[in-house]
């Protein structure tokens, strides 16, 4: 099962579109850590293996569709995500940034880095959080189910609490099949598929 939909409709990639990215190693605190979010986000690339949504890496100078910063916190002082990513659309460039935090290279992170990497591309693809146990509520606008619930799923919102979380089978079906389905409309909320557009990515700034 995947959840998607967001606000008044469904967002998701032109299929057959290919997904560049950039890391921005001079925002990270080192080139060791730069180089480990890189591998981390190359493993979960490789997770998504099947779900029919390629991403393509490029050099610093290079055009890309989004960019990989670090900040050592979220620009929300309230905000306690250990990563942050964005959804399908053809907002600026600035907006589309998977921001790795500081949090994630804690010893209680760390070494869920291409699983953290996996869930960030989930929200990419255009995946929403799924429920982690029945009755528990999110506070997110209105979204769509799609298949059937996988309470393993990658897109648990905490699931990096309870390992093993990774990329379960259903979550590979669910992206490719909505990405191959010929739908227009779900719940009266239409289907968008956005070309990406990619941008050189200057020197950081929020």
């Amino acid at each position: 099962m995947v959840q998607i939909g967001r606000n008044n409709h469904i967002p998701r990639w032109a299929p057959g579109s290919v997904l560049s990215y950039v890391v921005c190693h001079e925002t990270f605190p080192s080139l060791q850590h730069a180089a480990y979010a890189s591998w981390g986000l190359v493993q979960g690339i490789a997770l998504w293996r099947g779900a029919g949504v390629p991403f393509h890496h490029v050099t610093r100078d290079w055009p890309a569709t989004f960019r990989v910063v670090y900040l050592d916190e979220p620009p929300t002082p309230s905000y306690t995500a250990i990563a942050r990513s964005f959804y399908p659309s053809n907002e600026p460039p600035a907006n589309r940034t998977l921001y790795v935090f500081g949090r994630a290279f804690e010893p209680a992170h760390v070494n869920s880095m291409a699983s953290l990497m996996a869930h960030e591309l989930g929200h990419i693809m255009g995946l929403r959080h799924e429920l982690n146990v029945p009755g528990e509520e999110l506070v997110e606008d209105w979204s769509a189910t799609w298949m059937n619930p996988n309470p393993r799923s990658i897109m648990v919102r905490s699931g990096i609490l309870r390992p093993p979380w990774t990329v379960q089978p259903s979550d590979v079906v669910g992206v490719r099949t909505f990405y191959a389905a010929p739908i227009v409309e779900i719940e009266g909320r239409q289907l968008v598929d956005f070309v990406p557009i990619n941008s050189v990515y200057q020197a950081f700034s929020l």
